[in-house]
């Protein structure tokens, strides 16, 4: 209790060392300690100097591991204590001594090459650094974008050729459409959000990045209102579907709405969801009276309302909806794309739908239409870095926002109108890198060491075996280092 700490430290904690003097004060004077860090590998290494350092104090100390800050998970913790998982530890350690012998050693290299000591580089911040740098090359490409207006409904119609693109918009009054092959479709939820997706989202829907957006979840973590944050597990434990979705669903819409699925099997984590059926609407109101207290309340609540409407969705039932072909000829232009134009049986659309309706008419002629040159593919947002990360296996969801960060405040890349765009450094410091230390920066060589270290995790590899091998590399760098 952060309280009672202050009152062990006499009021004031001025550094970390005043902290763990309150714990070991507050251990000797009790029967038992819990350690209660985070649920993950960094958690799990914290957990253990906790220990370390309390042991001489109270030698009757255990781990208590919980998901959701809640009576009913921290009771549950504490009645099934377990040691600490030494495993999780040693692959902690593998990452800290990696990230320091190997991104400490080529940072120096980079202070000495560029004359800036601010400089770094990393494991997995260099192949992601090149991956920006590959994909902005890519966006100087251009294709043509043809967006019909139908009311409100956006259709594009993306040609790779340019000059095609321009001949077809410039004759698409005289284009054909029409719908056809109607048929009946079930449309089903997303699954409920992991840090990846709840990243990605909040940077295209509340325009939020992605470290703002970590902060906000931890702060509504730490408060109790959903699950641990940090997490690439879509599973649903049966908490969260029955105590948390059925008795929303049931009260909002019926019980014929609630829809159980799990996502997933297995595994400690769950996704994020809220941890009781809390309505944002109630949050606010929470937040309007005093009762709940956060920094930034307004993007807290709209962050908390794209995770209770995403997971509700999740355990409501599928949409019944009628699906199109609308097909667009022009001479020998063809056109098709599924569309849908009616939803004949509610479902999870009534929380969260990820699909709009094209408006059936009687004449299928666009309201206006609009050409663009658009890349053929668009250089990353925050958002779709870190899916890519976690597409290319590369990073964890603890440290996507640290990995974005740096390239931003090392000044490697800049955000315009929410792409991110290499500067001139980066793309020199990345070149350099690359052609003096291409194995130690590598993507193979960290989704190897990244699968070493899960390995560890799971007991199946020992962790000295990958520390020499990391050893080796730092030896080789600082060689460099020495005479380069």
């Amino acid at each position: 209790d952060y309280k009672y700490l202050r009152k062990r430290c006499k009021g004031r904690i001025e550094d970390k060392m005043e902290i763990i003097k309150g714990l070991r004060e507050a251990g000797y004077e009790v029967d038992e300690v819990f350690i209660a860090t985070d649920p993950d590998s960094e958690g799990e290494k914290i957990g253990y100097d906790l220990y370390l350092l309390t042991k001489p104090y109270n030698t009757n100390i255990t781990r208590a591991e919980f998901h959701e800050v809640t009576p009913k998970a921290f009771t549950q913790a504490i009645s099934n204590p377990r040691d600490i998982n030494i495993n999780l530890v040693k692959a902690q350690l593998v990452r800290r001594i990696l990230d320091r012998w190997v991104g400490f050693t080529l940072s120096h290299i980079l202070w000495h090459v560029f004359k800036k000591r601010w400089l770094s580089a990393g494991r997995v911040q260099t192949p992601v650094l090149g991956w920006v740098i590959e994909r902005y090359e890519r966006s100087k490409e251009k294709k043509g974008e043809i967006t019909l207006w139908f009311g409100d409904y956006p259709l594009k119609i993306d040609i790779e050729d340019l000059s095609l693109a321009r001949e077809v918009y410039k004759n698409i009054n005289q284009a054909n459409i029409t719908l056809k092959n109607p048929r009946e479709e079930q449309k089903n939820p997303l699954p409920p959000y992991t840090t990846d997706t709840v990243l990605q989202d909040a940077n295209e829907k509340l325009h939020l990045s992605v470290p703002k957006t970590m902060n906000l979840l931890q702060e509504l973590f730490e408060a109790g209102y959903i699950t641990y944050h940090r997490t690439d597990s879509t599973r649903v434990s049966d908490a969260g579907k029955y105590l948390v979705a059925k008795p929303y669903i049931t009260k909002k819409f019926g019980e014929e709405y609630f829809y159980p699925r799990s996502w997933g099997e297995g595994g400690a984590h769950e996704c994020i969801r809220p941890t009781r059926p809390l309505e944002p609407k109630d949050l606010e109101f929470m937040i309007s009276a005093g009762i709940a207290n956060f920094q930034d309340p307004k993007n807290t609540l709209q962050l908390y309302e794209l995770i209770f409407k995403r997971f509700m969705a999740s355990q409501m039932r599928p949409a019944l909806v009628l699906v199109e072909d609308l097909i667009l000829t022009l001479g020998d232009f063809e056109f098709t794309q599924s569309v849908i134009v009616e939803i004949l049986k509610n479902g999870f659309d009534l929380v969260f739908p990820y699909f709009k309706l094209f408006p059936k008419r009687e004449e299928l002629f666009p309201d206006r239409s609009e050409f663009r040159e658009v890349p053929k593919v668009y250089p990353f947002t925050q958002g779709t870095l870190i899916q890519e990360m976690k597409r290319r296996g590369l990073g964890r969801p603890s440290t996507y926002a640290q990995i974005v960060q740096t390239l931003l405040e090392r000044r490697y890349v800049v955000e315009e109108k929410g792409f991110l765009i290499p500067t001139e450094l980066g793309i020199k410091v990345y070149t350099f890198l690359r052609e003096n230390f291409p194995e130690w920066t590598s993507e193979e060589l960290t989704r190897r060491l990244e699968e070493a270290m899960d390995k560890i995790e799971r007991g199946e590899l020992d962790y000295m075996e990958v520390l020499k091998e990391v050893h080796r590399i730092k030896e080789l760098l600082r060689e460099w280092e020495r005479v380069g």
